[in-house]
């Protein structure tokens, strides 16, 4: 009884099973309301929710968990004789949502290849049709077949499309009105003429608008919905020619914004940054970090004008090792202290070594990426000519310039990667610039900082980078480097030398001819992360994300936003939590995470400290079990209580996975099973049990 009482609390505590994902959407921001009766459905900031009058319930619609076709949807519109609501995507997906929440999917528009503009302007419904208005015309949906039933190639952008007294009338782009008995072919140009109807008798809205954005008439509930300051789904009564706000706003639980840049992990919560000044990404945006505390998103308080200026672009952070309370964001505007999660002092070229932006705009001080060795904060200043700043406990600052680099001739553009090496204590980063691609070594104590600008490959050919993005170290402390011309490694053995050769991982064809082909070759990497069983995470610029092995043969996984939940296949950020072995993403449509089957090295392994999860297994659990807290290598032994073998395996990092299956494939029967170890120090022994039930 003892142990099943501690089986039930290790399921309750560790619930995240492996290959899950989680994605973290913004629903902030009312970008449409359709009201269907007692449902109000809502575009919050590209995100699908209803919200239910009659009992004030709210329901999110994702990929992941309700089967939806796309993401980030651009219109809704609701077909009342089918009672389905129609959604059209940015990508030209279709879904067709039923009030019992299935999803019916058209993928055929998405799919069509077009030498016109595709673009969907409006929905319009009538019976069970619903026509799209599009950038050639119409596209005639049967909603309640779910199929499309014709399309009117017309040459002509239509705008809006109405019926009324057996005619259907088209507003066109080029201001014109355009009309057709509803009885004649159609797809006939012919049949389209231009109409005398005054448009305005026709297209009559319902659609006001106040301070927060567009407010949306619901005839059902006799009242108007639209969005408060803060976002949230909110109900309004009209007075007069005012609009009066009677809810306090609704939405559901999500992040706070779709923008980030850059993930980090700190006391227990995941810090992020909305990001970004940064070279190629013409994005302008106000300064914000959000952070996630395990149950919620919150927003880190802003610290405003206390530079004197706007606060712009927060690009990176770096946490006091010393202290957890203690903290900095890194941004356009300049750097920023946070003291217990309040900002308490702003720096930039006013008062500290930090240069203007430009070397002349003293109301930016472009902070780009940041490190802390053991007592000093290394932060670098981008686009000017002294990048290199160090602020020590007492933010006395100093800045040490090296004049053989600078903004003028390119070098001292976009700093980033920054890091300090576990092998040799030196700090590498790298210059993000197109026109000037640079590998920085800087030995801390000496003031040594040396540049490589020529990428030279193992066969003595020429990587040509156009740009360098990311660095990570291995656990052979070979330095990984991502390029826009895929990823490739500086061997430790040559940085201790000197040599500047660098390595393209070739990987064998295995088809008899000896030949081999470098690793991901012109695949544009923008992030590294490696995790504990040293296997390479490779975040791609329009590729998605590859999950590489950890003798870099082998692609384990190749996720895009085609195949997972991916929310994009550009990826600016990746961070692996090694303790819980979740791998977050930064994408160019907002944060998304992955339950891996790697954790830390635990070390020493003892029974306290091995667990295995879900424990015990309940009959309707078909997945993997799995162990954590192990020495990375271990030899993995299952066996029945009686000590016979089920199954042999080796574990990656600190974890391992069993799909709960025998030698033969065939489910394990119901009973207690000893997990049983061998290390490579020799160590042996039982360190945990799972308990079958069925």
């Amino acid at each position: 009884m003892t142990i099943l009482l501690t089986f039930v609390l290790v399921a309750a505590i560790h619930a995240e099973a492996v290959g899950s994902w989680k994605v973290y959407r913004c629903y902030l921001d009312v970008k449409g309301v359709v009201p269907a009766g007692k449902m109000v459905y809502v575009n919050g900031n590209g995100n699908l929710y209803s919200y239910n009058t009659s009992d004030n319930s709210i329901k999110t619609y994702t990929r992941e968990e309700n089967g939806m076709g796309g993401q980030n949807m651009s219109l809704m519109a609701w077909n009342s004789t089918a009672r389905k609501l129609v959604i059209v995507y940015e990508d030209y997906t279709i879904d067709l949502l039923s009030q019992n929440d299935d999803v019916e999917t058209i993928v055929w528009y998405k799919q069509k290849t077009m030498t016109t503009d595709k673009k969907v302007y409006s929905i319009y419904t009538l019976d069970q049709y619903a026509y799209l208005c599009t950038a050639f015309g119409l596209i005639k949906i049967d909603t309640r077949n779910a199929t499309i039933a014709d399309t009117y190639n017309l040459d002509i952008a239509v705008m809006q499309m109405t019926v009324k007294d057996g005619k259907i009338y088209l507003a066109a782009d080029n201001g014109k009105l355009y009309e057709a008995a509803t009885n004649a072919n159609l797809i006939d140009k012919k049949v389209w003429t231009e109409s005398e109807v005054n448009s305005d008798e026709l297209f009559t809205t319902e659609i006001q608008s106040n301070e927060y954005g567009l407010l949306y008439n619901d005839t059902y509930n006799k009242c108007y919905w639209g969005s408060n300051a803060q976002g949230m789904l909110t109900k309004y009564d009209k007075d007069g020619t005012d609009f009066v706000a009677v809810s306090s706003g609704v939405v559901p639980d999500g992040t706070i914004t779709n923008n980030c840049w850059r993930i980090y992990k700190h006391d227990g919560k995941i810090f992020v940054t909305a990001g970004v000044f940064s070279a190629g990404l013409n994005i302008s945006r106000k300064g914000m970090v959000q952070y996630y505390d395990g149950s919620k998103w919150n927003l880190l308080e802003s610290p405003g004008n206390m530079s004197g200026y706007d606060y712009l672009a927060t690009n990176c952070m770096a946490f006091d090792p010393k202290d957890k309370n203690h903290f900095y964001v890194g941004a356009q505007s300049g750097l920023y202290e946070y003291k217990n999660y309040k900002p308490v002092e702003a720096y930039n070229s006013n008062n500290s070594a930090l240069s203007p932006l430009y070397n002349s705009d003293t109301s930016n001080s472009n902070v780009t990426s940041m490190i802390y060795d053991n007592n000093n904060l290394w932060v670098m200043n981008g686009w000017c000519d002294n990048f290199l700043n160090r602020f020590n406990s007492n933010n006395e600052s100093v800045n040490f310039p090296h004049k053989q680099f600078s903004f003028s001739n390119l070098t001292t553009i976009d700093i980033q990667g920054t890091f300090i090496s576990p092998t040799d204590g030196r700090m590498y980063m790298v210059n993000t610039f197109s026109q000037k691609s640079v590998l920085y070594c800087y030995t801390i104590n000496d003031d040594d900082l040396t540049g490589i600008t020529t990428f030279s490959n193992e066969d003595g050919v020429n990587i040509s980078p156009l740009y360098l993005y990311d660095l990570a170290e291995d656990s052979e402390g070979n330095l990984w480097i991502a390029s826009s011309s895929g990823p490739f490694y500086w061997d430790r053995k040559n940085i201790q030398s000197g040599n500047t050769i660098f390595t393209q991982h070739k990987v064998s064809r295995n088809d008899g001819t000896g030949l081999a082909d470098y690793l991901m070759k012109d695949i544009p990497v923008r992030c590294i992360g490696i995790d504990a069983a040293d296997r390479k995470w490779f975040g791609s610029r329009g590729y998605g994300v590859y999950l590489i092995s950890s003798d870099n043969n082998t692609e384990l996984e190749h996720f895009t936003s085609k195949n997972s939940p991916l929310l994009s296949d550009m990826i600016y950020d990746i961070m692996i939590d090694e303790t819980t072995g979740t791998v977050w993403f930064a994408t160019d449509a907002g944060i998304c995470s992955y339950q891996s089957d790697v954790t830390e090295d635990y070390g020493t392994m003892s029974s306290s400290s091995v667990y295995a999860y879900p424990n015990p297994v309940p009959p309707e659990y078909t997945g993997d079990i799995t162990i954590k807290g192990l020495t990375n290598n271990s030899q993995i032994t299952i066996t029945t209580a009686s000590g016979y073998v089920v199954h042999k395996g080796i574990c990656n990092g600190g974890s391992y996975r069993w799909n709960g299956c025998d030698q033969d494939g065939e489910r394990v029967a119901s009973g207690v099973y000893m997990v049983l170890v061998s290390t490579d120090a020799g160590e042996k022994g039982c360190v945990t049990k799972i308990a079958m039930v069925k």
